[in-house]
């Protein structure tokens, strides 16, 4: 504040800095600054930061300060230049004109969008906003240094960065162009994220998944441990398998899951490796002699069946393992070679197809056709037999007295 009378006679007189003096008066009435203690001001809030001014009586004022995304590194009054860190400092001249830096609230800088990195100019220490290009995958720890090499923090080093104090320790900072990763993708790669590529999520450090496409992908996810019996529906062709620390499976959504190539020039479909419904496999359309009559679920629903008629079809399952028909005109399901003389039977329950050879048919042919070959030896027989009696008797007949 100034000093001022206490009359009319004595008007404002500037020159008396209340920081360290305070206003007096002499006898006459007239002002004088004593510099015994501190005078008059007013109380400013430190948390939102500010900087002192005197309105045109003198009396001080709170001005607030603005908060920047970078700040300037040096204080400069012509060709003087001397470091001054603005975000904690603010640059003022003292009474012999000479610059100095004052840790009482923050100074000068720039404010800066996207992503970005602070720089300063070397010689002005300007505040400069420096753009920064996102890396695809980030580490998701710090390991400390020297004696701490193997203290390691969590630190999302997407948003974060991480530094360490004179003896090593670790720190993670918030730093909005992120901190040590990797990137999935050269500059002239087509792949997009997540789909063609995702981040490790169980690595600490960065790692990328890549995720190209396939014919057919798995359609369930299988815990670990303690979890290895639990499962969840997933489809591949836009989800991926994860597992929770606890080892719980998880489907999660944007990138393409495990699968597996088949031989595009050959008919066929999707469906899973036998008795291991995870992994996917390949199954191609063949002439069987007989097909199978049913559809069976899998995993929970492993005892439930559907009619399907797969000599016009093939059999799929849903995201809950149930069984479903899929009628197609160019593709068939499974079935079995038989041979020789046959006809198709299928299980009741189950309906997966049998041969069963016609051997009983045969039989009763053979059979026919021998009784046949016995009655006309029998008869052929009785006929000869009776052919000789008939010229014995004419015979006989010839030879009597009587015949004369």
């Amino acid at each position: 504040d100034l000093s001022s009378g206490i009359n009319a006679e004595w008007p404002l007189r500037p020159g008396c800095d209340q920081s360290s003096n305070r206003c007096g008066f002499e006898e006459t009435g007239a002002p004088k600054c004593i510099n015994t203690t501190r005078g008059d001001g007013v109380d400013c809030s430190a948390d939102e930061g500010f900087s002192c001014d005197v309105d045109d009586s003198g009396a001080a004022l709170c001005v607030a300060l603005p908060t920047y995304s970078c700040y300037d590194n040096k204080c400069t009054i012509g060709a003087l230049a001397i470091d001054c860190d603005q975000s904690r400092n603010k640059c003022v001249l003292n009474d012999d004109g000479l610059v100095t830096c004052v840790n009482n609230t923050r100074g000068h800088g720039v404010d800066c969008t996207g992503q970005y990195t602070c720089g300063n100019d070397p010689e002005t220490g300007a505040a400069v906003c420096e753009e920064v290009y996102k890396l695809d995958c980030y580490d998701k720890v710090c390991t400390g240094t020297g004696t701490f090499n193997t203290t390691v923090i969590p630190c999302d080093q997407s948003v974060h960065t991480c530094s360490y104090n004179s003896s090593g320790s670790p720190t993670c900072t918030a730093s909005p162009a992120g901190g040590t990763g990797v990137n999935c993708t050269g500059p002239d790669s087509n792949l997009t994220f997540p789909l063609d590529f995702h981040c490790n999520i169980t690595s600490p450090t960065a790692q990328c998944v890549f995720t190209p496409p396939h014919s057919c992908y798995s359609q369930f996810c299988k815990g670990t441990g303690d979890k290895e019996s639990s499962w969840v529906g997933c489809d591949g062709t836009s989800n991926v398998c994860h597992v929770t620390d606890d080892g719980s499976p998880v489907c999660t959504p944007g990138s393409r899951g495990a699968g597996v190539d088949c031989q595009t020039d050959s008919n066929f479909y999707c469906s899973s490796q036998d008795n291991d419904p995870f992994t996917a496999a390949c199954r191609y359309s063949e002439p069987y002699s007989c097909y199978n009559t049913k559809c069976r679920g899998v995993l929970d629903n492993s005892n439930s069946y559907v009619d399907c008629p797969q000599s016009a079809g093939y059999c799929g399952v849903d995201l809950t393992g149930i069984p479903v028909c899929i009628l197609h005109p160019d593709l068939t399901g499974d079935g079995v070679q038989c041979t020789g003389e046959y006809t198709c039977s299928a299980d009741p329950v189950t309906g997966v197809a049998s041969c069963n050879e016609n051997t009983g048919t045969s039989t009763a042919v053979w059979v026919v056709v021998g009784l046949a070959l016995v009655v006309a030896g029998v008869v052929l027989v009785v006929w000869y037999f009776k052919r000789r009696s008939r010229v014995y008797g004419d015979r006989e007949l010839l030879l009597s007295p009587e015949s004369f």
